[in-house]
């Protein structure tokens, strides 16, 4: 577990969040008197994670406390999240990495089950309470959710597209996975082989069902009902505050 790095990525600002992101990103707004970012780092440390690297950009220089490797995208503004995710091909290729968002709260229960799932290129962990949690934060949760199909082998088959009715969703992305270190050398070339105006506009999940249906990674999913929150909206913090127990 030593030799696992750990990728948060904390590049953007967070703007539906409105004021709370004026003066710092979202990664930094406290809940039950932490920020999300040291709900995160104390997960990982829990595990003796401690090879921890964050992708900043937004207000950079809030974040000179923290002990951790730091790697700019300078162009955060223009960039989404693989891009960022890429600023950090060097960490991923020197030992097995987990990847997460800077925007996510959870029991560190998920972490356990994450380092036990060893068995393809990239495992991940799907939210089976999506139903619940999507109705609690959308008045038309169809317009927010993602198809996510997994096979009987627990093996992603979709992820990403805008579904059409709630069967063509298994789970919801927690945003957090774990990737070997062969397989992120094999995902950074197929990102390279991608045209740059199309892999510039591409979501992580959009990025990941590329990797599915190219048949260029396996990735492994396993189910989680612990407790995971997602702040990206401020009826999300709200929500989660009234509802953190972690």
């Amino acid at each position: 577990m030593k030799n696992l790095n750990v990728v948060i990525l904390a590049a953007g600002r967070g703007s539906r969040l409105n004021k709370l992101t004026q003066y710092k990103p979202k990664t930094l707004i406290k809940l039950n008197g932490k920020s999300i970012f040291d709900h995160l780092l104390d997960n990982f440390k829990y595990f003796e994670l401690n090879k921890i690297t964050s992708v900043l950009g937004y207000k950079k220089n809030l974040f000179r406390k923290y002990k951790v490797n730091k790697i700019i995208n300078k162009e955060w503004r223009k960039t989404n999240m693989v891009y960022s995710l890429f600023k950090a091909k060097n960490i991923l290729e020197k030992s097995d990495s987990i990847i997460c968002y800077s925007d996510i709260i959870f029991d560190k229960k998920i972490i356990k089950l994450l380092l036990k799932n060893t068995k393809q290129d990239i495992s991940l962990p799907y939210n089976a309470n999506w139903k619940k949690s999507w109705k609690e934060r959308y008045s038309k949760p169809l317009e927010d959710l993602e198809t996510f199909k997994i096979n009987k082998n627990n093996i992603l088959m979709e992820i990403g597209d805008k579904p059409k009715k709630y069967s063509d969703i298994d789970g919801q992305y927690m945003g957090i996975f774990k990737i070997k270190k062969k397989s992120a050398k094999k995902m950074y070339n197929f990102y390279k082989s991608i045209r740059r105006n199309i892999r510039s506009k591409l979501s992580m999940t959009e990025f990941l069902n590329l990797l599915v249906h190219k048949k260029i990674l396996k990735i492994s999913v396993f189910k989680s009902k612990f407790e995971w929150h997602e702040i990206d909206t401020l009826k999300d913090f709200k929500v989660t505050k009234k509802k953190i127990t972690i």
